[in-house]
């Protein structure tokens, strides 16, 4: 360390001291007054008064180096609680991580969902004996803070089908509530039968419990096929009806009073390609401030007072062909006009359609065969985006919300602009991989050109660093994860023969921070509900770190 500075100052003492008189001794050290008293040394006043200057100096220079710390450590805090509640941010990252415990695959899912009350995780999921139970899971410890049972053991779940997960949605407006729609009563799959989903179920209830007691504050039944979401402190269920229509209604979450009940014009849904798909069950998610009822080729929006503010037709194109075929079963063509009995086959076919979806708040009619993407508009009308499918990027906190990132025909980057249709900047340089969008800015990793830090307003580039490493483990996944707290960005990815490693640079001027390798056995690591979470080497299993 280097010495303290030391600081000469000639001062001017008044009294006796400044004239060089004799000086008050200290009182002895020895209470006892047999004992003859030590001698004691008198430093001079000039040495006396240099001295304390230079303990001074340096309680000044270290106060101002507390105070200092303090400043940067208050930044340091400011930045952590200003992404804090960005979905895909995680706890402060630092080159010490360890394994803090082992999750399976249930709990990794109940991280995951993003249902976070008072610090604790919530969701449901079939257990070992096949029984739906809601959880709060401390992701800090893998503790259970309560576990309650939704329905009977059916054991049927856990030997056909392993690990169920039970839909879930969270009302944060009041006191918090956990809503659950459970599937019950499941059939086993027919001898050569095969499954584009779930074991079918006859039965299903929604299940509404306290988020911080896992009381069960109320139960309902519903029918088999509806898909749920939350909306404010509205419960948002939705089911296709034999002409296509869609029936949604919202209900009070707590006291389960229905608010409203609307549908949409027969013809709205696809319910054979719902069908196929899944359990029949349309799906159900926010964006914005309204909730996507998408059914197959076919969807709806609905805002929290019952208005459809937008419905998505499939015209005949946009349904494809559809062909199931189960021994002894029908056999459905096209929109299912066509229909003949088959015993004895067993094939499960889709050819080209479309699904509507959504990416960045906006609605997509997505081809399924990687056909066209088109930009569905509550008007009607529809806009052909330039490239394929826009980047579904893990963690957007919703800078610039007009853009989407699509490949282009070298598959760089295209940010086409919503509002206009157009292309606003291209960076065929850029290729489509990891990335991150956070405060204006997306960052992306790729082996070939390091992590490179764009401005998402005209696509200039603000900061870029080497070469990355290569992603572990996954041989589909090439490039590098990215990870970030709000302050640094790390890398984690692995080059050939090396053990893995993370390697974090500062968010705003790619400065390099740490590097340091992942616990014995990780290799990988994901966030996962705001912390991170590594899939362990050679095992089904995931480790949580911190």
């Amino acid at each position: 360390m280097g010495r303290e500075p030391r600081i000469e100052v000639e001062l001017v003492e008044e009294g006796p001291d400044a004239s060089g008189g004799p000086a008050s001794a200290p009182p002895a050290s020895d209470p006892d007054a047999s004992a003859p008293a030590a001698p004691v040394t008198t430093p001079s006043p000039r040495r006396r008064v240099r001295t304390r200057t230079v303990v001074a100096a340096g309680v000044a220079l270290a106060a101002g180096l507390v105070g200092t710390q303090a400043v940067l450590d208050a930044r340091e805090r400011a930045l952590y609680a200003r992404f804090a509640d960005v979905p895909g941010v995680v706890a402060p990252l630092s080159p010490d991580l360890e394994v803090l415990w082992r999750a399976d695959q249930a709990e990794v899912t109940v991280l995951w969902a993003d249902h976070e009350v008072d610090g604790l995780r919530l969701g449901a999921w079939f257990d070992e004996a096949g029984t739906p139970t809601a959880v709060a899971l401390d992701p800090r410890t893998g503790e259970r803070a309560w576990a309650v049972p939704l329905g009977e053991p059916e054991p049927v779940v856990r030997v056909e089908a392993g690990p169920v997960w039970v839909p879930c949605d969270l009302v944060e407006e009041g006191p918090a509530l956990l809503v659950c729609l459970v599937p019950s009563a499941h059939r086993p799959a027919e001898p050569g039968e095969l499954l584009d989903g779930p074991l079918p179920a006859d039965r299903a209830e929604l299940v509404v419990l306290d988020a911080a007691t896992g009381e069960v504050v109320r139960r309902a039944p519903d029918e088999v096929g509806t898909g749920m979401a939350v909306l404010g402190d509205l419960v948002v269920t939705a089911r296709v009806r034999d002409d296509d229509s869609i029936v949604v209604r919202g209900s009070d979450a707590r006291s389960g009073d229905v608010a409203w009940t609307t549908e949409t014009e027969p013809g709205t849904a696809s319910g054979d390609r719902a069908t196929v798909l899944g359990t029949g069950a349309p799906q159900l998610g926010r964006v914005g401030d309204v909730v996507l009822v998408q059914a197959g080729a076919g969807g709806a929006r609905v805002d929290a007072d019952g208005t459809v503010v937008a419905t998505f037709r499939p015209t005949a194109e946009d349904l494809g062909t559809v062909r199931v075929t189960h021994a002894g079963s029908d056999v459905r063509e096209g929109e299912g006009t066509a229909e003949d009995e088959r015993a004895g086959t067993v094939e499960s076919e889709a050819s080209d359609g479309t699904l509507v979806t959504s990416a960045r708040g906006h609605v997509l009619r997505h081809g399924l065969g990687g056909g066209t993407t088109y930009l569905l508009r509550d008007g009607g009308t529809r806009t052909a985006l330039p490239g394929g499918f826009p980047l579904q990027v893990g963690l957007d906190d919703g800078s610039e919300p007009d853009l989407l990132l699509v490949p282009d025909h070298t598959r760089g980057v295209d940010a086409w602009d919503t509002r206009t249709g157009r292309t606003r900047w291209s960076r065929p340089d850029l290729p489509l991989s990891e990335a991150v969008v956070l405060d204006g800015r997306l960052y992306v990793a790729a082996v070939d050109t390091g992590v490179v830090a764009v401005d998402l307003s005209d696509g200039t580039t603000l900061w870029s660093t080497a070469r990355t490493p290569r992603t572990p483990r996954f041989a589909a996944l090439p490039n590098p994860q990215l990870l970030t707290d709000g302050r640094v960005l790390a890398v984690v990815g692995q080059r050939a023969g090396e053990a893995p490693t993370m390697q974090a640079y500062a968010l705003a001027d790619g400065r390099p921070l740490w590097a340091a390798g992942l616990p014995p056995s990780v290799s990988t690591a994901h966030a996962l509900g705001g912390h991170v979470v590594g899939l362990n080497d050679g095992d089904d299993d995931w480790s949580v770190l911190g």
